[in-house]
């Protein structure tokens, strides 16, 4: 399971952090986005099938 939090909200484009993976940020453009987003990234990041990732998004 990865935990998303949002850095930055501006213009609707929201920045997004990753607690397990502090070194990646995100860039959705909406809310329902995040998720998909965060898992496209982390799966690059780590080599990992996307589908493996759980995200959960911290408001």
């Amino acid at each position: 399971m990865l935990t998303a939090y949002i850095v930055q909200a501006s213009d609707r484009h929201y920045t997004v952090g990753v607690v397990e993976l502090p070194e990646i940020r995100v860039t959705a453009r909406n809310v329902a986005a995040i998720p998909e987003e965060v898992r496209a990234v982390a799966a690059k990041h780590t080599g990992m099938d996307p589908e493996l990732f759980t995200i959960v998004v911290d408001y």
